[in-house]
C-alpha cells in the first residue's frame, strides 16, 4: 500500500473544493482498509447506498478520483443470460457487442444495461490481487470466488447455493502465467461426472468447451487469449487427459477453471443465475456515465470506435436556444452580446449538471443536452428558464423528448443520431421565449407529470407537424412565468 500516493492523488480532490472533506476521508479510508475484493470493480451505486450519499457525487466522486488516477475505469459488457462481465480492456474506444462464449447471446447489446462501468484501485495507488498478482493466493475456495468475481457483473446476486454449485463443479484450476506453459492433468469420465465440461478464464471471458469422443485426442495445446480459448472446442478422449495451457494477453497471471457445471442436478432453470432470485443490483450504466458532465469533461478524450455505435433504448434529450438572438447582437453589439451568450452557457451548464445530466455540444447559440432520466431532464428544462433570469437581457426556449438513438464517435467525441434526435431538435423550435415543449413520450415517463404540477406549470396539448416527420406529434406547451 502506497499511502503517501494516495495522499498526494486525494490532495487534487481536496483542493478543488468539490467534495465534502469527510467524504473524502471515508474514500482514503476504503482504499487503505478495504479487502482486495471490494476494491475490484466497484460499483459506485452500492458505495453511494453503504456511505449515505447521494448516487450522483458517488458517480461524480469516483470520476474525479480516476481522473487523480487513483481508479481506473473497468468497463464491460453485461451478457443478459447469465450475468458475465466481459471486460473491454481498451475502455470505451473498444466496446462492441459480442457474443457471450457461455451462453452463446448476444452480450452489450444496448449502453443502457448491456454496458456496466465500474472502478478498480490503480495498483500504484494500492496493488491487490486482482491486478494479475494471483500465485500467491493459496486457497483454492478464494481462487474459485475470485474466478467468479472475475466472471460475473458484480451486480449478479451472490447466492450461497450459486457458490456451493461453482465450488462442487470445480474438476481443476491452474494459474497461467504469461510466456509460460501450465498443464492441467485430470480424467475425464463425463459418464461418471455428467454435465457442461467448460474450460474458463474468467478475466477474459474466454470459454472452451469439451466433448467426448473415442477418436479425440488426449493430449491438447491450448492458447487463451481476450475472450476466447484456441481451439473454443475440444474433443477428448474419455481418460487420461492432458491440456497443455498458454497465454499472450496483457495479463501476467490468469486464473483458469475446468468445469463440470451439472445444470439439470443444480436446479430447474437453464443456468445457476436464473435459478437465484433473478434481481440484479443497480449498476452504473454506460448511459449514464455518458450523461454526467463530470465525465465529458475530465475524459474528452473517451469515445466509442470510430467504425462503431452502440445503441441507446431510450435516453432523454433537451436542446435549448436563444430567442432573437440576431437582434440582440445588433442591440447591445458584439463583445457584450458574446459575453451574454457565454455567461448564458455557464448558466445553463451548471443546471444541466446538477440535475444529472451533460452537455453533449453547443451549436452557436444553442445547447444539446442528454439525461439519463426524462424526470431529470425536466427539472432542468424549469430550472434553467430560472437560472436565465439573471441575465434579463435573455430568454430560452426549450425543447424534450425521450427515446432510442445511436451513440456514435464524432470528431473523437460522443454524439448521438437518430429520429430521437431529429424530433427533439425540431420540438425545441416549436418553443418561443420562456417556453418548454416536450413531447407525449416526456409527459409519460415517470415522475414528469408530477415536477410539472409542483411547479405549477399548466400544460397546452397539441398535434404538431414537424419537418421530416410523417405524422403528426402530440406535444405539451408550457410557460415558465
Amino acid at each position: 500500500m502506497n499511502t503517501d500516493t494516495l495522499r498526494h492523488r486525494l490532495e487534487s480532490l481536496r483542493e478543488s473544493g468539490r467534495f465534502d472533506a469527510s467524504l473524502l476521508n471515508r474514500l482514503e479510508r476504503f482504499v487503505v482498509e478495504a479487502p482486495d475484493e471490494a476494491l475490484f470493480r466497484v460499483n459506485p451505486i452500492a458505495f453511494a447506498a453503504e456511505q449515505g450519499v447521494s448516487e450522483r457525487d458517488a458517480i461524480d466522486l469516483f470520476v474525479h478520483a480516476t481522473r487523480a488516477g487513483i481508479f481506473d475505469f473497468a468497463w464491460g459488457l453485461i451478457c443478459p443470460s447469465c450475468g458475465g462481465f466481459i471486460n473491454s480492456p481498451g475502455g470505451m474506444r473498444h466496446l462492441s457487442s459480442r457474443q457471450c462464449e457461455m451462453c452463446s447471446v448476444l452480450a452489450g447489446d444496448s449502453l443502457d444495461a448491456g454496458v456496466e462501468v465500474s472502478f478498480t484501485v490503480n495498483p500504484a495507488t494500492r496493488p491487490i490481487r486482482f491486478h494479475s498478482n494471483w500465485s500467491k493466493v493459496l486457497s483454492s475456495e478464494t481462487l474459485v470466488r475470485d474466478a467468479m468475481r472475475l466472471y460475473f457483473s458484480h451486480a449478479q446476486p451472490e447466492t450461497a447455493r450459486m457458490i456451493d454449485f461453482f465450488r462442487d463443479s470445480l474438476v481443476s484450476l491452474q494459474i497461467v502465467k504469461r510466456g509460460e506453459e501450465s498443464v492441467v492433468k485430470f480424467d475425464y469420465d463425463p459418464v461418471k461426472r455428467p454435465g457442461e465440461w467448460r474450460l474458463i478464464a474468467p478475466a477474459m471471458h474466454a470459454v472452451g468447451s469439451l466433448t467426448a469422443d473415442p477418436g479425440g485426442a488426449s493430449v491438447v495445446a491450448l492458447q487463451i487469449d481476450d475472450g476466447r480459448v484456441l481451439p473454443n472446442e475440444l474433443k477428448l478422449k474419455p481418460g487420461p487427459v492432458e491440456l497443455r495451457l498458454s497465454h499472450r494477453t496483457g495479463e501476467a497471471e490468469l486464473v483458469v477453471c475446468l468445469f463440470a457445471l451439472n445444470f439439470e442436478a443444480f436446479g430447474e432453470g437453464p443456468d445457476p443465475i436464473e435459478c437465484g432470485d433473478g434481481v440484479r443490483a443497480p449498476f452504473l450504466t454506460g448511459k449514464r456515465l455518458l450523461s454526467m458532465q463530470s465525465f465529458r469533461e475530465l475524459f474528452r478524450t473517451e469515445t466509442l470506435p470510430p467504425d462503431g455505435s452502440l445503441e441507446i433504448r431510450a435516453l432523454a434529450m433537451l436542446f435549448t436556444d436563444l430567442k432573437a438572438s440576431t437582434q440582440l447582437y445588433e442591440r447591445v453589439g458584439d463583445l457584450k452580446a458574446l459575453a451574454l451568450v457565454r455567461e448564458h452557457f455557464q448558466l445553463l451548464r451548471d443546471v444541466i449538471a446538477k440535475h444529472e445530466g451533460a452537455v453533449v455540444k453547443t451549436i452557436g447559440d444553442a445547447v444539446m443536452a442528454t439525461f439519463n432520466d426524462p424526470a431529470q431532464a425536466a427539472s432542468a428544462a424549469v430550472e434553467m428558464h430560472r437560472a436565465i433570469e439573471k441575465v434579463p437581457e435573455l430568454q430560452i426556449k426549450v425543447g424534450l423528448h425521450v427515446g432510442p438513438c445511436v451513440a456514435v464517435d464524432s470528431n473523437e467525441r460522443v454524439d448521438y443520431f437518430g429520429q430521437t434526435v431529429n424530433i427533439a431538435a425540431r420540438v425545441q423550435a416549436l418553443a418561443e421565449g420562456r417556453e418548454v415543449v416536450l413531447t407525449d413520450h416526456v409527459l409519460k415517463s415517470p415522475g414528469v407529470a408530477e415536477i410539472l404540477k409542483a411547479a405549477s406549470l399548466p400544460l397546452a396539448r397539441e398535434e404538431a407537424r414537424l419537418k421530416g416527420i410523417d405524422l403528426p406529434v402530440v406535444v405539451h406547451r408550457t410557460t415558465i412565468a
